[in-house]
């Protein structure tokens, strides 16, 4: 899933509402559910929310809201040639003091066909 997450070219926003009652084997399940929600956002260059209750949801919301509003698109050209469709790491890094990019760690190369 986490590759054709990757493969869609669209960020993930992922929400974990954290329960306070969750008893001990439920937070070893969270645990692993916050893992994989993270990843997701993460690969994909989007962001993970984890509020603790229901009435946080609209900050979180709103912090989204905020985000996709003041996107940029970046372009670049690679001189790589190949055309083998693999993985290739990317980082973003801006000069401006307070700015903190948020971008996927890559992108897959141009193929074949």
């Amino acid at each position: 899933m986490l590759d054709l997450a990757k493969r869609s070219e669209t960020a993930i926003y992922s929400i974990g509402l954290r329960a306070d009652d969750v008893g001990s084997s439920g937070t070893r399940g969270f645990r692993e559910a916050e893992f994989v929600l993270r990843q997701f956002a993460q690969e994909t260059g989007g962001r993970a929310f984890f509020p603790n209750q229901l009435a946080d949801l609209n900050g979180v919301y709103e912090q989204i809201a905020e985000e996709l509003s003041s996107q940029y698109t970046v372009g670049y050209t690679s001189r790589n040639p190949r055309r083998d469709g693999a993985w290739r790491r990317l980082v973003v890094r801006v000069a401006r003091p307070n700015v903190t990019p948020r971008a996927k760690p890559g992108y897959f190369g141009p193929t074949l066909h």
